[in-house]
């Protein structure tokens, strides 16, 4: 393998190595090499090497390359060298290649005695352990507060009073269990004392010493300086002989205690109230600034952090007490329960016998720390360390790693990573750290090596990559979480520069909205013949058209991903989305939440009440239901059923609901649920509309869920599924949805975070004018301690005004900024080809967020003549033209949106149901069928093969004709019949050519020419309507209009047309669902096209026939209902269930 002179520098394994890969420079290609240079030339097996990796993906891939790498190879002559690698390559089950918490188990296990752990401990983790967690918090807590004689009730109360209610004081005590060594080091180094004053004091220097490390005195007397040679103002004379004097003082001694006092002085008059630079005072109203703005910009961020240094000098004379002591008071407090919480969580885990991640990382930092013998038994047991994505790490990892290689004497240490990359502060990872072990590999005589060389992308994208960060993120002094930006160099070969585009929408112009600027370019790349320069199998470059998986949507946080799917599917756009909205978080979960928590106990549950009214199981109106609020005496659902003037759905909600309420509690969870969601009629709104099909998958794995909890034998069925259920929707926001079928060639939509590591042709960011979620109180510093604003009851419960909360949120926002800054690095250096870049206006036409450093650098929202000179091409639009074809087309999988009002009102006797047209077909044809399909689920013959079937065939030819909208298109039928099959891998050369034939009997019919001509088409269509209360729903494989303005619909079918007579159901049940969508049409044409047979069936359904079709289904739908499975022996011979000679398998009793 052919590497760079960076790369071959960072294989070597006689000193330590600290290497920063900057992206798409091939660090994983390094760290196998690197694995294997050691086998081969370090005189070292597998199992004196650690290879420690962020996931256990990563780790298992990493294995896998390196067992590759150590098989035979043609032409290897050596049989020593063979047998060797031969020898490696079987030592690999047991090399330690891992996540760091893997490898900690490892060792507990090893000295489970010695750790103080259960030898045969298991590891708790995700929401089992937030679980366990919040269990525990509750029973501590209500234990605490319901004995009066506890000793801790006191504090208990006090905190409740000072922190507004229980349930934020459970949260913040989970958030400190969760960052249990922050904690245990702050109560070592701050809270361990007993005297508050001098913990104050303390505070106090850490917060001098702190904001003074962050100040470049020289460079503020610099810009002072310059600054003071155009400046005008009033105070610049006593500016200037304050600028003298720190000049002198710093030179003299920089570390002066008289500096931090000269500078507050400095800042007053050079700056206003609001932060700003003192524009008449100091700078003079006529001055012209265009040659100093950066020295004011530094001025102004300087001054920000002077003004907040805390004054020196003593305050032992005042008695009384200040917002910061009270915040003291109540900390102490915080801490004596928060001891007691974790003494009970750990118990608790005893009794299970588990451990949880943090566990597994303390726990083996403690055996290290205090057995020596432990120690340096390890310490000689391994020759090497390899740590990828070391920017992730913390100060707890920092600390495992050098007291496992003894301080960097022993083991030889390797780090990997990118500071520029670390974007997962919430997990707890300190970007500090790198720097911090690439200082300390570099004293011991180690080497820093970068990789630079960009293999992935394009010019233009690295291009803009390189000029645009190295002005966002500098030299990286602006605070201790920046990180100094490294040019990449592009090594990828081709001819193409790539693009990079800018979108930017407004509010007050409809057709400037982003999301549908977004949908209309990725309609307008798709159309266009514009082609991608990718790699082929052998790494040369070559060029193709545009489709829909080549993009990527890269959103940073899941809130905005509701508005883009939105646009995405209004301009029947196919997408595929990673990770979406949390599933507990989606509004169908929340709706049975809503349910089963107001039946768990209906007198106390008001909210959930109101909940259940409004939505959609009954839909009761706002006003109604404040009319009902305005009731006197009683609880809500008191006043619901003894208001007076109650409407038809308020009538029907109370009969269902009390209906439901006697048995809630004595029917197990899934069945309830079921119940529920048939007899409210949710089912039909489940199914409906342009999210149905993800809704009835989420409703569906719910019940997994729940038919899981209804076997728990501990558990009290409902009360304690709610509670079940409600910690998973506070607690898991990145639970993924159900996953749904999706159409092959779908743009994919993810959060940056999720992307990291892959790569893609086209990248859009959009959203880049929101702002993220930022950390508000509480504030676990590990400076500054632990900080919020306590309520103060003796005052009126006045929300208290720490001093120190401001330099800890100045803190927080400081380490915000530079990991946005890096988010954006991460999510800009997927991009292969092109990058799009969105986000829109403000109001006044201003960006902001991500977008005004955008501005800032690139000039984005300036006229053309004023814009900076870049070393890439840069297109802004903010309105896009549509480039598609006249005829009007719409691509796969875009479901055509009945009213909202569906489904209709149901009668408190009725039941309301959802079926699929093939289900009612069925029952049409053969009840008994039904209930053998369907009910009893028994398999046929069909259904128990394997391999390339008739669904699958069925299948691929609607992939294929979906595909293909003009007559045209079939020129490159061979190239869509080759993407259709992409997600068939089984298909075989017949197959293939049977697809063929199939196809071409669609495209060279009377039936295709005329669908084919037709002015709008839809394809593949999911469709709903509402018969009788009752949810129909089905799928038109192609609609279309024709030459006389009225929809027609096609439905293809495989296999042989023995009985016209059979379809008629299907075709009935077609004509309704049309009907309910087009109901001005006088006629609706159903055709069903027999793809093998070269064959088509058609009806044209008059008004009439479409009354009479609905009142006959209604009776059926009825019958099916009451469980009438009667047999109808007019079908066997196209049945799955008759034997050979065309009989029904079941015979008559």
């Amino acid at each position: 393998m052919r590497l760079t002179r960076s790369q071959e520098a960072a294989l070597n394994i006689e000193k330590h190595v600290c290497v920063t890969a900057g992206a798409g420079t091939g660090k994983t290609t390094v760290l196998v090499e690197r694995y294997l240079k050691i086998l081969r030339e370090g005189n070292a097996t597998p199992q004196e090497i650690v290879a420690i990796t962020f996931t256990n993906k990563a780790a298992a891939e990493m294995k896998e390359r390196v067992i590759k790498r150590l098989s035979p190879q043609e032409g290897v002559q050596d049989l020593k060298q063979s047998n060797s690698l031969q020898r490696f390559r079987d030592e690999m089950n047991s090399a330690h290649i891992s996540t760091i918490h893997a490898f900690c188990a490892s060792i507990l296990r090893e000295f489970p005695f010695q750790a103080g752990v259960p030898a045969n401990f298991s590891i708790i983790q995700g929401i089992d352990q937030k679980l366990l967690l919040q269990k525990t918090l509750k029973e501590t807590l209500r234990d605490i507060a319901t004995n009066p004689d506890h000793p801790l009730r006191a504090e208990l109360t006090r905190l409740l009073r000072r922190y507004g209610g229980q349930q934020k004081l459970i949260d913040f005590f989970a958030n400190m269990i969760n960052q249990h060594d922050v904690i245990e080091h702050l109560m070592q180094e701050i809270y361990s004392n007993s005297n508050d004053k001098e913990i104050h004091e303390a505070l106090q220097q850490r917060i001098r010493e702190q904001l003074m490390s962050t100040i470049d005195i020289p460079e503020f007397i610099r810009c002072l300086n310059t600054v003071m040679q155009v400046a005008t103002g009033k105070s610049v004379k006593v500016v200037r002989d304050l600028t003298q004097q720190l000049e002198t003082v710093y030179s003299e001694n920089p570390n002066s205690a008289e500096a931090p006092e000269l500078l507050k002085y400095i800042a007053v008059p050079i700056t206003i109230k609001d932060g700003n630079i003192a524009k008449s005072a100091f700078i003079g109203t006529k001055t012209d600034t265009t040659d100093i703005d950066t020295e004011i910009n530094f001025l102004v961020s300087a001054a920000k952090k002077i003004k907040i240094l805390p004054e020196t000098g003593d305050n032992e004379t005042s008695d009384v007490e200040t917002d910061d002591d009270f915040l003291l008071s109540t900390t102490h407090d915080l801490l004596t329960l928060y001891n007691q919480i974790l003494n009970d969580y750990e118990k608790a885990k005893l009794s299970q016998g588990t451990l949880d991640n943090d566990d597994l990382q303390l726990k083996t930092r403690n055996l290290l720390r205090n057995n020596e013998q432990i120690r340096q038994k390890l310490v000689k047991r391994y020759q090497y360390f390899m740590v990828d994505e070391y920017q992730d790490t913390n100060e707890l990892q920092y600390e495992l790693v050098m007291l496992l290689t003894n301080n960097l004497n022993s083991a030889k240490l390797f780090i990997v990573g990118d500071p520029k990359q670390s974007i997962y502060g919430f997990r707890g990872s300190d970007v500090r750290v790198f720097k911090e072990t690439k200082e300390k590999i570099t004293a011991e005589d180690g080497l820093a090596i970068s990789l630079t060389e960009n293999f992935r992308s394009l010019r233009d994208p690295i291009g803009f990559v390189n000029y645009f960060f190295d002005r966002l993120m500098g030299d990286g002094s602006e605070n201790e979480f920046e990180v100094q930006y490294e040019p990449l160099t592009q090594a990828r070969q081709a001819c193409a520069n790539g693009e990079i585009k800018i979108l930017l929408g407004t509010h007050e112009n409809e057709a400037a909205d982003e999301y549908k600027l977004i949908a209309q370019h990725i309609k307008n790349m798709k159309a266009s013949v514009e082609t991608l320069s990718v790699r082929g199998k052998n790494g040369q470059a070559l060029e193709r058209p545009i489709q829909y998986d080549d993009i990527a949507i890269l959103i940073q946080s899941r809130r905005h991903l509701p508005d883009i799917e939105k646009a995405l599917l209004t301009a029947g756009i196919p997408y595929l989305t990673t990770s979406g909205v949390g599933f507990y978080q989606r509004q169908e979960i929340y709706d049975i939440w809503n349910y089963l928590n107001f039946l768990s106990a209906p007198s106390k549950n008001d909210a959930s009440l109101a909940g259940v009214l409004r939505g959609p199981a009954f839909g009761i109106s706002d006003a109604e239901l404040y009319e009902i609020s305005l009731q006197k005496d009683g609880n809500f659902w008191e006043k619901t059923q003894n208001y007076k003037a109650k409407s038809s759905n308020l009538k029907r909600a109370i009969h269902t609901l009390n209906k439901h309420d006697q048995f809630a509690h004595r029917m197990p969870v899934n069945q309830l649920i079921v119940t529920i969601v048939n007899e409210t009629g949710l089912i039909g709104t489940l199914k409906t509309g342009i999210y149905g099909q993800q809704r009835l998958a989420n409703y569906q794995k719910l019940l997994e869920l729940a038919r899981n909890f209804d076997g728990d034998e501990n558990t009290q069925i409902l009360p304690d599924f709610i509670e079940f259920l409600d910690v998973l929707i506070t607690e898991e926001p990145r639970e993924g949805q159900a996953p749904v079928e999706a159409c092959s060639g779908a743009v994919q939509i993810m959060t940056i975070h999720t992307a990291k590591g892959k790569e893609f042709p086209i990248v859009i960011l959009p959203c880049l004018n929101r702002r993220g979620q930022t950390d508000s109180e509480p504030f676990i510093d590990e400076i500054f301690g632990i900080g919020f604003s306590p309520l103060k009851p003796d005052d009126g419960y006045r929300k208290t005004e720490p001093s120190i909360i401001a330099h800890m949120k100045n803190r927080s926002r400081e380490k915000e900024v530079a990991e946005k800054k890096r988010l954006f690095y991460v999510g800009t250096t997927r991009a292969e080809n092109r990058l799009i870049l969105s986000g829109t206006l403000s109001e006044k036409g201003e960006a902001q967020e991500m977008l005004k450093w955008l501005d800032t650098h690139l000039g984005i929202c300036d006229r053309e003549d004023n814009l900076p000179r870049l070393p890439f091409k840069r297109n802004v639009s903010r309105q896009l033209e549509d480039c598609t074809s006249t005829d009007e087309t719409f691509d796969d999988i875009t479901p055509i949106e009945f009213p909202e009002c569906l489904p209709s009102a149901l009668e408190p006797t009725g039941i309301s149901a959802a079926f699929s047209v093939t289900e009612l077909a069925n029952y049409a044809r053969c009840p008994l069928r039904y209930q053998l399909e369907n009910v009893l689920r028994i398999p046929t013959d069909d259904q128990r093969e394997t391999g390339w079937d008739e669904t699958e065939m069925d299948n691929a030819i609607r992939s294929t004709l979906a595909r293909i909208r003009r007559q045209l298109d079939t020129e490159n039928l061979d190239t869509i019949i080759d993407q259709a099959l992409e997600n068939y891998p089984e298909a075989t050369t017949e197959s293939t050519a049977a697809l063929r034939t199939y196809v071409n009997n669609f495209t060279n019919s009377e039936l295709g020419k005329t669908a084919f001509s037709a002015a709008k088409t839809y394809t593949n269509q999911q469709v709903h309507a509402d018969i009788d209360g009752h949810i129909i729903d089905g799928r038109f494989d192609r609609l279309f209009q024709d030459k006389a303005g009225y929809w027609q619909v096609v439905i293809y079918k495989t296999g042989d047309l023995q009985d016209s007579e059979a379809y008629q159901p299907e075709m009935e049940l077609y004509s309704l669902l049309a009907h309910r969508r087009y109901p001005e049409q006088p006629t609706v044409t159903i055709n069903i096209f027999f793809t093998e047979q070269d064959h088509y069936i058609q009806k044209n359904f008059s008004i009439a026939e479409l009354q009479e079709t609905t009142e006959q289904w209604q009776k059926k739908i009825s019958a099916l209902q009451r469980g009438n499975y009667n047999k109808n022996t007019d079908h066997c011979c196209s049945c799955p269930y008759a034997d050979p000679n065309g009989q029904c398998i079941i015979t008559e009793s």
